[in-house]
């Protein structure tokens, strides 16, 4: 259907260009026949009004040939991705990855600061974990946070303390304003727990806080 109309283009622009300089020719020897012969200027008008009718016509067959019936593409339907439903297996395999992501471990001797923030979110998850308050136990009685253990930080040496048995276990280190934590996580680091994570005071605690 496109190498017809093509076709029909060229077709019509060549009898275009032909018949426009037949009519020229034309009019150029009925000017030479009035000067040459005197012949009526008038007949030059004949080929002029010819001329004119046929440019008309060569414009309508040029119009015809390069127009045509158009299809339209029908536009795309805006979808909002966030309303499609999800396939509810991939769901599972991404809150499984989530939970399965591990806390990962320190370089021997260091221990890592986190905010308050952070360790609630740690508490609220699935990895295993235990929080040390290394203030003194009169500090201790007087409130702590639920299930914490009490390892003070003047009984933490060089030697594993018998309350943490896992080295590998992750640390929740918190004490009263955040110093004695900060010491306590070093020495915890040194002795060689991998994860250590330090979050400062119980002073800033703004989740449950229990008295013996």
């Amino acid at each position: 259907m496109k190498r017809a109309k093509g076709h029909g283009f060229l077709l019509s622009l060549l009898l275009n260009m032909v018949f426009r300089g037949f009519w020229l020719v034309l009019v150029a020897v009925l000017v030479i026949l009035h000067f040459a012969a005197g012949w009526p200027l008038w007949l030059i008008a004949i080929p002029l009004v010819a001329w004119f009718i046929h440019a008309l016509l060569i414009t309508l067959v040029l119009g015809f040939a390069t127009s045509g019936p158009t299809t339209s593409r029908p536009e795309p339907k805006n979808v909002n991705p966030y309303s499609a439903k999800k396939n509810p297996l991939e769901q599972v395999s991404v809150t499984n990855e989530s939970k399965a992501t591990m806390i990962e471990k320190n370089e021997f001797g260091t221990y890592k600061h986190i905010s308050q923030a952070e360790a609630i979110k740690i508490m609220a998850g699935d990895e295993p974990y235990v929080i040390v308050d290394v203030r003194r136990p009169d500090e201790f009685a007087k409130g702590h946070i639920p299930g914490a253990i009490n390892v003070p930080n003047e009984g933490i040496a060089d030697e594993q303390p018998t309350e943490l048995p896992d080295l590998d276990q992750v640390l929740l280190v918190h004490c009263q304003t955040g110093r004695r934590s900060a010491a306590a996580s070093r020495k915890l680091a040194d002795i060689g727990y991998t994860r250590v994570l330090e979050f400062g005071g119980i002073m800033t605690w703004k989740g449950e806080v229990v008295t013996d």
